[in-house]
């Protein structure tokens, strides 16, 4: 049974869908994820009404290959899920939002995963994307640990009495499989060198925990803005 927070919580989606329907007669699962918040809440919602439910995994050629908890399912099959707000192409009610959510999803779901429920996640050169992955890589002890790192490496380049360097830098690397750097580019910078400092500092930054696709580490791109200011 789902807690009174997650049936609140059902209701504020509910009013987010509606107003996303009135500019669409379809609404994708992965749209629906993608306006939902992280951590506890989406729990409460998704995963509490799949709680009992068995996931059959069918193949390309649509045999049973392997069965799955909502918690194991990889991305490609999340995005595959049937839309739990929706009744084919009609938006559920509140009340039938709510009654669904209580009891709960059904015993047996089947995931088809053929060419035509979703789009193959592939690697360029081996690389992967970032926002493909099941889980992205993150700096030892999360990314407000790697941003003090930063604002203890990084040094603000000199500039004119004139100028203030105020902004963001957007540079890129790989976050190889067994978490070390490389590949290093600067997207965007605020010139003065930023760019080059910014490098310099990842450079010195230890190895970061690897993402991962479907349970295995992978090489993955990351883009990461640096906020930078000069003392006055």
């Amino acid at each position: 049974m789902i807690k009174r927070r997650g049936l609140d919580f059902a209701i504020k989606i509910f009013m987010f869908v509606t107003v996303l329907f009135v500019s669409a007669t379809s609404f994708a699962q992965s749209s629906l994820t993608a306006i939902m918040p992280e951590g506890p809440q989406r729990k409460n919602v998704l995963e509490s009404y799949f709680e009992n439910t068995i996931f059959k995994i069918k193949d390309e050629k649509g045999t049973i290959s392997a069965e799955k908890r909502f918690d194991d399912l990889s991305l490609a099959e999340k995005k595959a899920l049937p839309n739990i707000f929706f009744d084919g192409r009609r938006l559920l009610s509140k009340e039938e939002i709510i009654d669904k959510l209580q009891k709960g999803g059904p015993e047996v779901v089947e995931i088809n995963l053929s060419a035509e429920k979703y789009k193959e996640i592939k690697a360029e050169n081996g690389v992967y994307k970032t926002s493909d992955l099941t889980t992205k890589p993150t700096y030892p002890g999360g990314m407000q640990e790697f941003y003090k790192f930063v604002g203890r490496n990084f040094k603000v380049p000199k500039t004119p009495k004139d100028v203030l360097l105020k902004g963001k830098i957007y540079i890129s690397f790989i976050v190889q499989k067994d978490g070390s750097l490389s590949d290093f580019k600067v997207d965007k910078d605020l010139g003065f060198s930023t760019g080059e400092e910014a490098l310099r500092v990842l450079k010195l930054s230890q190895n970061w925990i690897p993402g991962k696709l479907d349970g295995k580490e992978v090489a993955a791109r990351y883009h990461l803005p640096m906020s930078i200011q000069s003392a006055e």
